[in-house]
Order: structure tokens, then C-alpha cells, then sequence
């Protein structure tokens, strides 16, 4: 019985262990604040996105979280439910190195510098 408490008390720990959220590293040098953290348990990036009224697109850069130097920059185009407009809003997800995801599905890729 005791074996089994133990064994069943691993398992929680475990489980618990690898459920938690990775959580994001402090900005590097050169990332400005206002730049949100997406990423997973082997890294991620810092990104910003802003909208441009006059190309209706997305203006992003994507920050590398551990030098702080800059892995993407340029005019991203939405494919999704977000609306490029409300860039203010985008909740992050991830970055490929070419497209940038967001939590709702949506795909920000990019045209041009």
C-alpha cells in the first residue's frame, strides 16, 4: 500500500511538473519592453506588431529572447480571425522564423521589409 501511495505521488508531481506554462525570460538589452514573449520550453522570441494604416498591414519585429538581436523585421500580412488593425490585441503564440502565430489561429506572414 505505502509503495503504491509513493508511485501515485511521483505521478502527480510529474504530471504536475510538466503541465506548468513556460514562463517568459527578462528582455535582453535592445528589446523594448512593450514587446510579448512567445514561446515554449525550448525558447521563443520577443515580438512586436503594430498596425499601418496607409499599407493595411502589420509592422513586425521578432527579437531573439536570449541576445536580444533581431530575427525578423518587416510588413506581415494576417490570415485568420484577428483583424490586422487590432495588432494591439494579438495574443502570441509563436514563431517559425517566416510566420508569426497567434493564439487564435491566426497567421501573420511576412511580405516585405
Amino acid at each position: 500500500m505505502r509503495m503504491a501511495s509513493l508511485h501515485l505521488l511521483m505521478g502527480i508531481c510529474f504530471m504536475t511538473a510538466c503541465a506548468t506554462e513556460p514562463t517568459a525570460p527578462p528582455h535582453p538589452k535592445g528589446v523594448p519592453t512593450s514587446a510579448v514573449w512567445a514561446g515554449g520550453a525550448d525558447g521563443g522570441v520577443f515580438i512586436e506588431c503594430s498596425y499601418d494604416l496607409e499599407s493595411m498591414l502589420n509592422k513586425c519585429t521578432a527579437y531573439n529572447d536570449h541576445t536580444g538581436g533581431i530575427e525578423a523585421t518587416g510588413n506581415f500580412k494576417i490570415a485568420g480571425p484577428s483583424r490586422a488593425s487590432e495588432a494591439d490585441k494579438f495574443s502570441y503564440s509563436g514563431f517559425d522564423g517566416k510566420r508569426i502565430y497567434l493564439m487564435d489561429g491566426s497567421v501573420l506572414t511576412k511580405i516585405s521589409e
